[in-house]
């Protein structure tokens, strides 16, 4: 499993480390094998009480007769910090990493998703799997 890491400093970034990393023992002491991923600094939207989040976990895995992808939110772009941009660089090769590893010939596909986590979410909640089956 993949689980977020939040790197940047942050008044939450403590409090939201302590709730990942419970759930990573938990998860750990369950049998489960724990990659975690970087995670940006949140940005405050409009409402300045309200925090945005950017995860890398937020991704959706696809299986199907045209191969197997990981559909990964990306938040940066070439006009975006360099260190926002090594952040995103290194989400991206821990998706390569893991899903290479299980599967061969798996392509990691970018989806920009700046405009949708700011509605509080990325790839994995503005979609909905539906099995072929």
């Amino acid at each position: 499993l993949l689980v977020s890491e939040p790197i940047a400093a942050d008044p939450k970034k403590a409090e939201l480390k302590r709730s990942l990393d419970a759930a990573v023992r938990i998860l750990v002491a369950a049998g489960y094998t724990i990659k975690r991923i970087p995670m940006h600094a949140p940005f405050a939207a409009d409402d300045a009480d309200k925090r945005i989040w950017r995860t890398y976990a937020n991704s959706v895995f696809v299986r199907g007769p045209a191969g197997d992808f990981v559909l990964v939110p990306t938040y940066t772009s070439d006009k975006s910090p360099k260190a926002a941009q090594d952040i995103e660089a290194e989400a991206l090769k821990t998706y390569a990493d893991v899903f290479k590893a299980k599967y061969p010939t798996s392509k990691i596909i970018k989806i920009p998703s700046m405009m949708i986590i700011e509605d509080g979410g990325a790839v994995h909640c503005s979609t909905m799997p539906v099995s072929a089956e």
